[in-house]
């Protein structure tokens, strides 16, 4: 509800009049009423990407986990080192998963879907697993 609001604050009040089918912002330049949409709307996902990566930062701490954060926002954590070889491109890999929602609350399991499986290099997987 408070992002609703958020975003209906920034709507509301981000031009200061209507101009002639265009809108006049900050600097005196006319821009089309999409143009407008479209900045209040990247305005608003630069807000909410802030605050959810804020809220996984605190989960994580809240559970002492030693999660590693690459370049794109993954976080991962390895709890047990494998002990065989690595894989590689081409291989066949198959695994069970449970996959959660910060709230605790799971999305899916290998439980009531089967196993995972994939060919390593070629995508068709979720972010991350590769």
């Amino acid at each position: 509800m408070k992002y609703t609001v958020f975003i209906l604050f920034l709507i509301l009040f981000s031009c200061k009049e209507q101009d002639r089918g265009g809108y006049v912002v900050n600097n005196d330049k006319k821009v089309s009423e999409k143009e407008v949409q479209e900045k209040m709307l990247e305005k608003a996902n630069r807000y909410l990407l802030v605050r959810e990566n804020e809220d996984i930062d605190n989960y994580v701490k809240r559970h002492n986990w030693n999660v590693i954060k690459t370049g794109t926002g993954l976080r991962y954590e390895i709890y047990e080192k494998g002990t065989g070889r690595k894989v590689k491109k081409g291989d066949i890999v198959t695994f069970e998963y449970k996959m959660f929602l910060i709230t605790g609350d799971m999305i899916y399991s290998s439980d009531s879907l089967g196993p995972k499986e994939f060919k390593v290099g070629y995508g068709g997987v979720e972010t991350g697993l590769e």
